[in-house]
């Protein structure tokens, strides 16, 4: 587990992370223990989710152990969230099984997004 949680990481966090992953590791698997990725109550919005959602998705390599990723309460909103999803689908084809991405809790995401995904808020 990598836990970020409450840093407030920010949009420009999102940036950096999407910017260091590469620099970090020299070896493909430095970083596969990676299992949970919770960034959850960052501040993060569509710009940050974006840019780590597209790290994830084109540097598998780097992360491709990755379960589940938490971005539970943000300030991600619908065409953010539908983005991100994409980018994460991108990656579940690449590393053949699927990712649990956590969206509860975003006050910009609207109910009918979250009951089209089924995203309960009290799921564990």
């Amino acid at each position: 587990m990598l836990d970020l949680k409450s840093n407030s990481i920010g949009d420009a966090g999102g940036k950096i992370f999407y910017d260091i992953i590469p620099a970090v590791q020299p070896e493909p698997e430095t970083l596969s223990w990676i299992k949970y990725l919770d960034l959850s109550d960052n501040a993060i919005g569509d710009d940050g989710v974006l840019n780590i959602t597209n790290c994830l998705a084109s540097r598998r390599r780097f992360v491709g152990a990755v379960e589940r990723v938490s971005f539970e309460r943000n300030d991600i909103s619908d065409d953010g969230a539908r983005r991100a999803l994409n980018r994460i689908h991108k990656l579940e084809r690449l590393i053949e099984k699927p990712v649990c991405v956590e969206l509860a809790a975003n006050p910009r995401l609207s109910s009918g997004f979250l009951a089209l995904f089924a995203i309960d808020g009290n799921a564990p």
